[in-house]
């Protein structure tokens, strides 16, 4: 390793990738938003979400837009990828390559690949990151709340280890596909069948490759934590004493970032250098390119490349830290509402009278309840169209009418208890004056107008006693037309877009995984709430009350009452740099 530190294409690809990843991050990343916040603001709504499956696969708009903004961000990591296959082959051959080599040749490979169409098929496999990821992207995150519905069921859990097993065996006879499509100039599928045939006959070895690297990267990234626990450390003892200025914490944050970035460039380089070693051991009878497309020199445009990505890293990162100190600063005393999710349901059945008088007994400042609308336009509670998950019987309820619905009993599976259905005009009459409540309308099949209809008839004389959320932005829209006094939230599991600063929208139930600092700072300087579901455990309850959230939908009331009251709960400032530190870890 340390003789490799003296070799000058080595030296030039790291450069290289610290400067691709600037760019990514400074140029790349920021253009890409601005460019499909243009598309979007032709739209009807000027911004894009995924209400339900169903929906979405009937959209061929959603779904073009997720597969252009998916392949563009595959097309940008597979010229990282690009650039390691490439640099990797002129440090065995002993060429010495410059930086700009890198990019042109990088470049020149992927443009000459991607002019045949079934080349398009590695975007493929680099979305799923199979059989590697690079820092610019790991891959597709399956959401929390998705993996806990998938794994709740005997069907899921198979369903789940079946894929994981396929991705693990992907990984393991794919692990040569990047080399022999880049250096042996094949196309995908023969590429593929390569990888496979040779990969067959080094099981073992490509298996033992994969646990070296795996054991490599998490020596950095153990590196990387006691690097971050010294900053954490210094930025403490300074603390201690007096108070850091804003530019201080600053360079705190800036150097925190700088570590993350060099250490992603070492994980790359360990990753695609220990694939590359094995590539090129168990491909001796292989036609490996020893080709490099001529480049112009151009050194002085490349120096002012260079200074142009530092300066604007180094202006980007000290407005945004800038922006999110005074943010900060704003919510240190903020006492975020506790929303008891489908009610309180430690000791009751989800959206019953039961579980909401259990709410208020815990002390919960709203309630979440959900709502869909049966065959008589009874509005009643109910999470789910179809009844088989609670009642075990396939009906569904908008084809039913109440009558017909109150003949079926909830069977809560913990303790094999029944309970009634109940509609929404009798939990208002229950529980006026003790508790707010957050009903989130489930629009089915087209009826989000009708739904919003009949649920303002019940609430229009209690506008500050409830609000109103929703993943359809059709029904909320019909609310805020019919009673413009009603509040009303618009609920985020994917989105994308301007969202923030919907004139129908008051507040924003936005799921755990994908709310973040500067997402919440947009949605509050438009006046807006920000709710975050579905927090139940300890740290994701002080993470949310750590960005300043205005409340928090849970499962755990009394531990999220526990901790707000808490020394946990009275979050300060200093924590919220070291909690902005830590998340630099992943």
């Amino acid at each position: 390793m340390f003789k490799l530190l003296k070799n000058r294409s080595f030296q030039n690809l790291l450069i290289f990738d610290l400067l691709y990843q600037l760019a990514f991050i400074v140029i790349l990343l920021p253009f890409s938003k601005e460019f499909f916040n243009f598309v979007l603001r032709l739209t009807k709504f000027g911004f894009f979400s995924i209400e339900s499956p169903s929906l979405f696969v009937k959209s061929p708009t959603k779904i073009g837009i997720i597969l252009i903004v998916t392949f563009s961000f595959a097309i940008i990591k597979l010229f990282e990828v690009s650039s390691f296959v490439f640099t990797a082959n002129q440090i065995r051959l002993g060429n010495k390559v410059s930086i700009l080599e890198i990019f042109n040749n990088s470049y020149k490979q992927i443009k000459s690949k991607l002019k045949k169409v079934q080349n398009y098929l590695i975007l493929i496999m680099v979305t799923i990151n199979i059989p590697i990821s690079t820092s610019i992207h790991k891959g597709i995150k399956i959401p929390t709340f998705i993996t806990e519905h998938i794994l709740s069921t005997h069907t899921g859990i198979i369903l789940f280890a079946l894929i994981t097993f396929i991705a693990i065996v992907l990984s393991i006879f794919l692990l040569f596909i990047y080399h022999i499509f880049f250096l042996e100039n094949k196309n995908f599928i023969e590429s593929a069948k390569i990888s496979f045939k040779r990969l067959r006959k080094n099981k073992l070895k490509s298996i033992k490759t994969l646990i070296i690297v795996a054991i490599k990267n998490l020596i950095v990234q153990f590196f990387k934590i006691l690097s971050l626990i010294s900053i954490i450390s210094i930025f403490y003892m300074q603390t201690s004493n007096k108070t850091l200025s804003n530019m201080g914490i600053i360079t705190y944050m800036c150097i925190a970032t700088l570590l993350k970035i060099f250490t992603n460039v070492l994980s790359n380089y360990i990753t695609f250098s220990g694939i590359s070693k094995f590539y090129f051991r168990t491909s001796l009878d292989a036609e490996i390119s020893e080709s490099i497309y001529p480049t112009n020199k151009m050194r002085l445009k490349m120096s002012l490349v260079m200074l142009f990505l530092v300066f604007a890293g180094i202006f980007s990162k000290y407005r945004n830290s800038s922006e999110e100190i005074k943010f900060y600063h704003a919510f240190r005393n903020l006492k975020p509402d506790i929303i008891a999710h489908r009610g309180s349901t430690k000791n009751s059945l989800e959206n019953t009278l039961e579980s909401l008088n259990e709410a208020i007994k815990l002390g919960a400042e709203f309630a979440e309840i959900d709502v869909v609308l049966t065959k008589d336009n009874v509005v009643v509670l109910s999470h789910d169209h179809n009844l088989k998950r609670l009642t075990g019987k396939k009906e569904i309820i908008e084809n039913l009418t109440f009558e017909e619905l109150k003949k079926y009993k909830l069977i809560d599976k913990r303790n094999s208890k029944e309970y009634n259905f109940v509609d929404l005009k009798t939990v208002l009459e229950k529980t006026s004056g003790k508790i707010k409540l957050n009903i989130e309308l489930k629009p089915f099949r087209n009826n989000d107008k009708k739904l919003a209809q009949e649920v303002v008839k019940l609430i229009k004389d209690k506008p500050y006693d409830v609000i109103v959320s929703s993943l359809s932005p059709k029904a909320l829209r019909e609310v805020k037309d019919l009673e413009p006094s009603i509040s009303t939230g618009l609920i985020l599991a994917f989105s994308y877009g301007k969202f923030y600063n919907l004139k129908f929208i008051d507040f924003f139930c936005i799921e755990k995984e994908i709310v973040t600092n500067e997402l919440i700072r947009k949605i509050q300087k438009n006046g807006k709430r920000v709710y975050v579901w579905t927090t139940n455990t300890n740290d994701d309850i002080i993470n949310a009350y750590s960005k300043g959230v205005d409340g928090i939908i849970t499962d755990e009331v009394t531990l999220s009452k526990e901790i707000l009251e808490s020394e946990k709960g009275n979050i300060n400032f200093d924590d919220l740099i070291i909690n902005k530190i830590i998340s630099l870890i992943p």
